[in-house]
């Protein structure tokens, strides 16, 4: 997973949470402070997508 600032890593670490627990972005938000929907949906998009998983695999 790639990080492109400091400031995403919470926001990563709550996105991996929710889908590692399966509980989903929408129960995650509502359980913690400091971190939306959006945000983590975001990171979802741009950082798990296949190209950015296949290019840290290859580092």
């Amino acid at each position: 997973m790639y990080i492109q600032r400091e400031e995403e890593k919470p926001i990563l670490m709550a996105l991996l949470m929710a889908i590692a627990t399966s509980i989903g972005l929408t129960k995650m938000a509502d359980a913690i402070t400091g971190i939306a929907y959006y945000q983590m949906a975001n990171a979802a998009q741009w950082s798990l997508c296949d190209p950015c998983m296949l290019k840290q695999m290859v580092h």
